[in-house]
Formats: structure tokens, sequence, C-alpha cells
């Protein structure tokens, strides 16, 4: 039951972010951090996102992440921008494993 004037309202989406950034240390061994406000980051590339919006009294989460894929997939302009943890760790990432040690 979230109140507009909640002062921990700001601070949800920076705390699920260091969830995220904590799991892709634990299980990749990457040096992830959070970006202010609610950006993952690896080496200065972005590798997840999280969007907190609230729907009357509840509050809805989104998290993206860049677990698979190859930067050869994004224009030239972002590849330097992007983060993905195949691409950084060199196998192909378990995302059933990902998302139920973020949920743990």
């Amino acid at each position: 039951d979230w109140d507009e004037g909640d002062p921990l309202w700001g601070f949800v989406s920076p705390y699920v972010g260091m969830v995220i950034a904590q799991v892709l240390q634990s299980l990749y061994g990457l040096d992830a951090k959070v970006r202010w406000p609610n950006d993952v980051v690896v080496d200065g590339r972005k590798v997840a996102g999280v969007l907190v919006e609230r729907h009357k009294k509840v509050l809805v989460i989104g998290v993206g992440i860049n677990a698979n894929g190859s930067y050869s997939e994004y224009p030239m302009g972002l590849r330097e921008a992007v983060g993905i943890i195949q691409e950084m760790v060199g196998e192909k990432v378990n995302r059933n494993r990902l998302f139920a040690e973020i949920m743990n």
C-alpha cells in the first residue's frame, strides 16, 4: 500500500538495481554497479534497467536485462554503451537461473 508521499518510493528502483548487481557479481563475477537512478552497469556499459510505476496503491516493477545476444545486433553508435552479459562472460546465460536468483 504505497502513498505518493512515501519517502521510500524513490529508493525502490535503486534497491532493485542493487539486487540485480549483486546477482551478476555472484553468478558471473561481474563488477556490476547501480548508476542512479535505474541502470545497472558493468564497465560503464548498461546491462539492465529498472522501471517502477505506481498504479493506484500498487507498485509495478519492470526489469530489462541484456542477458544474451551479440554487440553486432546493435547499431554502431550504441555498441559502446550496451552491455550484454553473454558477451562479457563468454557463454550463453541461463535466463531461468538468472531470474530465479534475482527473485530469491
